[in-house]
């Protein structure tokens, strides 16, 4: 289904990573499957270097379908989002599309975190009134 975006231009785009559902739930989501496919190669004994790649096998597949790259543009009326999943845009299938209009928006917290590479970032976490919930930008 293609989302209609605004006709006047935006007033800001920004193009990151990011998930495409509840970070939390796709992180559960690939430990689950990954700890899985693990566990199917060690009943079948499989090697342990056979199982750890069946554990990463299946964490990367669920983040690959899970997480791309995202552009958000703001407008006066909400924000539109479009996700070009990493695995599907392999297969040139179509990015998903969202329109958050204002009244969606529950509440939203701004926030620090730091990088692997201990750098502090600044994030912001909007809550919503409709799936998928949170989105962390």
């Amino acid at each position: 289904m293609k989302i209609e975006k605004p006709k006047e231009e935006p007033k800001v785009v920004f193009v990151t990573n990011s998930f495409s559902e509840n970070p939390i739930n796709v992180i559960v989501m690939a430990t689950g499957i990954g700890m899985g496919f693990m566990f199917a190669g060690i009943m079948l004994g499989a090697p342990i270097v056979l199982s750890m790649i069946l554990l990463f096998a299946g964490i990367m597949g669920v983040y690959g379908y899970k997480t791309g790259k995202t552009r958000y543009e703001l407008y006066s009326s909400g924000i539109y989002q479009e996700i070009r999943l990493f695995i599907p845009e392999i297969f040139n299938l179509p990015p998903k599309q969202r329109f958050i209009e204002w009244d969606h928006i529950k509440s939203f917290r701004i926030d620090n975190d730091m990088t692997r590479g201990l750098e502090e970032y600044e994030y912001i976490k909007l809550y919503l009134r409709r799936a998928p919930g949170q989105i962390w930008i």
